[in-house]
């Protein structure tokens, strides 16, 4: 869990400086930034394992999570700007399925590769884990070096730093406040159906699935969410992202439903179909709760990134009731998530203001 938390405590960290930065020195800087401490987290696991020190490992981690939170504040902004703003959702998503492809590959590789050798030579996974992260070091310098040669478009949502006239700030945008709770609650749905899935699935009274074939069904967990992902960067190019999201939302509090009330199999596809009706939500919120703020865009990223730590927020919440009520009772928690991703879907979307101290602002001014 320390390692979960040495990389997740950086979107609470690093997020709104890194929009910071974002809004000062622009896209390709942020993201060169992003993959120089990407190299340097994964060189830095190099000497954690030659001096077996748990320590260094930790803080390789915490690196490479200040690598990860600049490339996302920076990357989908820019990549919402690369066309329409009708289309942004499609893109933002598009971009975000690559993010799972590596999600689902990264156990594989870690499986076959390293973790296959530990009962026969437990003293070569250190060497082989070397191996690996010297690898990737040696790609994201080689990938620097061509994304430092590459012409981007040039940007002023991103590169100006100028307060509007009428002192409007961040958080004064509806769409942004409403969407920050958005994002902090799914990605705790999305961190505790990952981290009880094999536990939950395992038990007598659910599904009593061994974690020998548990597994399985994770790898089909990720897999459709990898899949769901780039079929809907094409589908938000038909469909406008917020009826998605409300669409998504209502499918999800089925699927949770009967998570709480199945047993057997019935509760394990049902799970695995919430990772497909997952895949957009992250994308859809994050373009529309950006949307509309013009030059304050690249804070806002970092503000609504600063909500990723609900991956470690509500599973607490959920493991207190579940310890206290049952696992699967513990879905309410869930489900009441989700409801609140429909208001979002709903109402919460939509461009407006709160009141200010302005002469020139009144309560529920349009934002664009």
């Amino acid at each position: 869990m320390l390692v979960q938390s040495a990389f997740n405590i950086t979107f609470l960290l690093f997020s709104y400086p890194a929009g910071l930065i974002l809004e000062k020195k622009g896209y390709k800087y942020t993201l060169l930034l992003g993959l120089f401490t990407y190299s340097i987290g994964c060189f830095g696991i190099c000497p954690a394992v030659m001096l077996g020190s748990y320590t260094v490992a930790l803080l390789a981690v915490f690196i490479l999570g200040i690598g990860f939170v600049l490339q996302m504040v920076a990357g989908n902004p820019f990549l919402a700007f690369l066309g329409p703003p009708q289309t942004a959702s499609s893109r933002v998503t598009l971009g975000q399925a690559f993010t799972a492809v590596g999600q689902t590959l990264s156990p594989f590789i870690a499986s076959t590769y390293i973790l296959s050798v530990a009962a026969d030579n437990p003293s070569s996974m250190g060497s082989r884990i070397i191996v690996v992260h010297v690898t990737f070091a040696i790609t994201l310098v080689v990938l620097l070096a061509v994304v430092w040669q590459l012409r981007t478009p040039v940007t002023t949502a991103a590169t100006e730093v100028r307060k509007y006239e009428d002192g409007l700030e961040p958080w004064h945008y509806k769409q942004l406040v409403f969407g920050v709770l958005g994002v902090f609650l799914y990605l705790g749905i999305e961190a505790t159906s990952v981290g009880m899935f094999l536990n939950f699935i395992a038990e007598p009274r659910v599904a009593n699935v061994p974690a020998s074939r548990g597994g399985f069904y994770l790898t089909l967990y990720f897999v459709g969410f990898t899949s769901a992902r780039f079929a809907g960067a094409a589908i938000q190019r038909k469909i406008r992202p917020n009826r998605l999201l409300m669409v998504h939302g209502l499918i999800n509090i089925a699927l949770i439903s009967g998570v709480m009330l199945l047993h057997g199999m019935p509760v394990v596809w049902c799970l695995i179909f919430t990772a497909v009706f997952n895949s957009i939500m992250f994308p859809a919120m994050f373009s529309l709760g950006i949307s509309g703020l013009g030059k304050l865009e690249a804070r806002a990223s970092g503000i609504l990134f600063m909500a990723l730590s609900g991956g470690a927020v509500v599973p607490l919440v959920q493991g207190a009731v579940a310890d206290r009520w049952g696992t699967q009772l513990s879905f309410i928690v869930t489900m009441c998530c989700y409801a609140y991703i429909l208001f979002f879907a709903a109402k919460g979307y939509k461009p407006g203001l709160f009141k200010v101290k302005s002469n020139s602002l009144a309560m529920n001014q349009p934002a664009l």
